[in-house]
């Protein structure tokens, strides 16, 4: 009997250890379970938040799921949301964007339009030449391989022969805008797969530097100056010298070395350059002016919303170009102080006579080159309102 009772009691105290021992491994599974869910949770992160959180039931899992806070789930899909509605547009100039006349686009211009899009469109400048050989960010712009083109339109007279009518517009750039000028280039430009944008740099005329000093116009006659583009031809020929086609990162060592006796430039280049380093003397007679326009590929163009490409014309039109309209006065006056104080220029003025004939001279031969560039019908409408 007392044998019985000890077995009895044997089986007892097992199936007690049995199902305390069952116990023992739910209370391990159930962590493993619960802590499975907050990597369903990030997974599906770009899930709307009611959705989270009803699929997380918090009523009915254990402790950890409290800790995982999946009320902080929405954050990575809201900045996923705004990086996909932003649009980074990426933009090259023609020369360093270090230089002191560019750093005003470099600068404000992106900033503008990110204000007035509230984000939604930026630009990133990627630098100059080294990114893009000048004479190659047209068809760079235009094939869609940069979204932006800071460049002179003589860069590319070939594609857009119209763009050199704007070296010969006297308007000022509001009356370029309220006058039709503008939207005459723009259709011009577009015609060959570019957008215009409007002007990075004007009210910066050009000047012809010397690497001698001079007393009188015939004393240029014979000398060998650099001519970056055909603009400035009419000058060199008024002169009776001889022009010579020279790219601009070979300017310096051109100058240096003899292969050129000066260059037709604007004052920011000529100083931010170090071309004035072997400069003696200039012909202070500015003529025309630095006519760099902001181009942008005509599908990116079109890719944007209406309101987006009414924010980006009034940025430019009522914002960048007004700014830049006073930051060149002031830079004008730096760089002549620099000119004569720093480099010792000596800027010699023509007689009134020879003045008058050298302007009229450059305008008459400029308005004859674009005659022969552009259709008659075109060359009409340029004339029609620019004369």
């Amino acid at each position: 009997m007392l044998k019985h009772k000890l077995l009895l009691l044997s089986g007892a105290v097992f199936l007690g250890l049995a199902i305390v021992l069952s116990g023992c491994a739910k209370s391990t599974v159930a962590p493993t379970t619960s802590s499975s869910k907050p990597a369903t949770t990030s997974a599906a992160s770009s899930a709307p938040a009611t959705s989270a959180a009803t699929s997380a039931k918090p009523s009915t899992a254990p402790s950890p799921t409290t800790s995982a806070k999946p009320s902080t789930a929405p954050s990575p899909t809201t900045s996923a949301t705004t990086a996909v509605k932003a649009k980074e547009l990426k933009a090259v100039f023609f020369n360093p964007p270090s230089g002191t006349n560019n750093q005003v686009f470099a600068k404000n211009f992106p900033d503008m339009l990110s204000k007035t899009t509230n984000g939604a469109l930026t630009v990133k400048i990627l630098g100059g030449p080294e990114v893009i050989p000048a004479m190659q960010l047209f068809e760079a712009v235009r094939s869609g391989a940069v979204d932006i083109g800071i460049v002179p339109p003589g860069y590319y007279e070939s594609e857009v022969p119209e763009g050199s009518a704007f070296r010969l517009s006297r308007l000022g750039v509001a009356k370029e805008w309220s006058s039709g000028f503008r939207d005459l280039e723009n259709k011009f430009h577009e015609d060959k797969g570019v957008h215009l944008l409007g002007r990075q740099a004007f009210l910066m005329p050009y000047y012809v530097w010397l690497k001698k000093p001079f007393n009188k116009p015939s004393d240029l006659a014979g000398l060998r100056l650099g001519a970056i583009t055909s603009t400035y031809y009419p000058a060199v020929e008024f002169f009776k010298a001889v022009p010579v086609a020279i790219k601009t990162a070979d300017v310096y060592d051109g100058l240096s070395k003899g292969v050129i006796d000066g260059i037709c430039q604007a004052m920011p280049q000529v100083v931010d350059s170090a071309w004035a380093e072997h400069l003696k003397a200039v012909v202070d007679e500015p003529f025309l002016e630095m006519d760099t326009l902001v181009i942008m590929n005509l599908n990116v163009w079109k890719g944007l919303t209406k309101d987006q490409q009414a924010q980006v014309t009034t940025v430019m039109r009522d914002q960048y170009e007004p700014a830049y309209g006073t930051y060149a006065a002031g830079l004008q006056a730096e760089k002549r102080k620099a000119l004569l104080e720093k480099y010792k220029v000596d800027f010699v003025k023509l007689s009134d006579t020879d003045s008058k004939a050298f302007l009229g001279y450059i305008y008459d031969k400029s308005w004859e080159y674009t005659k022969k560039i552009v259709t008659p019908e075109r060359y009409d409408q340029l004339a029609k309102v620019l004369k």
